[in-house]
């Protein structure tokens, strides 16, 4: 589905600024699905229970450090800037490029403040300038192809560190995977354009109003979340 949408969007402007179309696929044993006839696909080996604690997210950051060691990658992308998204981001419009090598762009996450004691104590001890971490994650963001490159090792290996870490564990929950990522950016001094309007989360708290703020334009619609108590009317 999310490949269909890019490639649709894709088509409707002669002029637009995404190219190429990469599915990077984690399987058992690096093992190909059957979907692999129809979009281009790398394929990484996914991590064991060893690394993972069972929060197989952290085969995220790991499966793009390895991408860049796989044969195909120079092959494949060939494009200066990538845009990285997860298949329940379904882009709503053509998606211009607003990234330099040295800042990125990223949706702002308003769940991920380093500011609540529980998160602030733990994000202490990884960065000690807590609140210059920016409360972004890896997905939906456009960075240099070079900005991952030196991020995404560190991003692993944070994920892997936070995840057998207890207080962390427990502070940062099922983001604690895009905690990995800003802490690691904040190490290595990548900054962000926090772009509030990325991206829509109908059901998620992202401001509440998302989905009677019909004047806003939106680039990705993200569809992870249920909806409930959504009312019908005629007009």
């Amino acid at each position: 589905i999310m490949h269909y949408h890019f490639r649709k969007i894709q088509r409707s402007n002669p002029c637009t600024e995404m190219t190429g179309f990469t599915r990077l696929l984690v399987s058992n044993n690096g093992q190909p699905d059957g979907l692999m006839h129809l979009m281009p696909t790398l394929l990484v080996p996914q991590l064991g229970f060893d690394k993972t604690r069972g929060f197989q997210v952290i085969n995220r950051p790991w499966s793009l450090q390895e991408m860049f060691k796989l044969p195909g990658f120079a092959e494949r992308v060939t494009e200066q800037y990538v845009y990285i998204a997860e298949t329940d981001h379904l882009l709503l419009q053509d998606l211009p490029n607003r990234a330099t090598p040295q800042l990125n762009v990223a949706f702002f996450f308003p769940y991920m403040s380093p500011v609540p004691e529980a998160q602030a104590r733990v994000a202490k001890r990884y960065f000690s300038d807590h609140l210059a971490i920016q409360p972004v994650g890896p997905s939906p963001a456009i960075m240099h192809v070079d900005s991952l490159r030196k991020l995404a090792p560190l991003w692993y290996e944070l994920s892997v560190e936070l995840k057998h870490d207890r207080e962390a564990d427990a502070a940062f929950g099922w983001v604690l995977e895009m905690w990995g990522y800003s802490i690691a950016a904040a190490k290595v001094g990548l900054k962000h354009q926090e772009f509030r309007n990325f991206q829509v989360e109908p059901g998620g708290n992202s401001g509440g109003e998302q989905l009677r703020d019909f004047d806003t334009k939106y680039w990705v619609f993200h569809y992870t979340y249920q909806f409930e108590k959504i009312g019908r009317a005629h007009v």
